[in-house]
């Protein structure tokens, strides 16, 4: 579940980016050529750190995507989150894909019963019986000379 980046654009950085991953899951950069230690900028600290949010909308192809900035001049590897968790709780990046596989079964599951709950609730909902309309009058507005 890796993620590769690139700009190579000599000047245009670019923000707020969508990036289309079938990845539900939030992402961590794992290598960022703008690190000090690569001769670069700087510019991406807040996503070593902080993960970058995943959104369920469909981007580009894919069914969620995540938003980040891409610095001129870069590449980023970004890494599942969940992924990353389970290999450090495991201490064996051997079994990664065993994993990665695993998470995405999982997570598939969970968004089959959501929609399953969803579909139940609407067919529940049409067949209910509108409503029928009060036969009270409310008087809105009167006017007694």
């Amino acid at each position: 579940m890796l993620i590769f980046v690139f700009n190579f654009h000599p000047t245009k950085s670019f923000e707020h980016y969508r990036v289309g991953t079938k990845w539900p899951y939030e992402h961590i950069i794992v290598l960022d050529s703008d690190e000090q230690r690569f001769g670069g900028l700087e510019r991406l600290r807040h996503g070593h750190d902080n993960p970058f949010p995943i959104m369920r909308e469909g981007w580009c192809g894919r069914p969620n995507y995540i938003q980040m900035y891409i610095p001129s001049r870069t590449a980023i590897v970004l890494k599942s989150l969940i992924v990353e968790q389970k290999i450090r709780e495991e201490g064996n990046e051997e079994n990664y894909e065993e994993i990665e596989k695993k998470e995405v079964d999982e997570k598939d599951d969970e968004d089959e019963d959501e929609e399953e709950d969803e579909d139940e609730e609407k067919k529940s909902l049409q067949k209910k019986k509108p409503t029928k309309p009060s036969t009270e009058t409310v008087v809105l507005f009167s006017s007694d000379n």
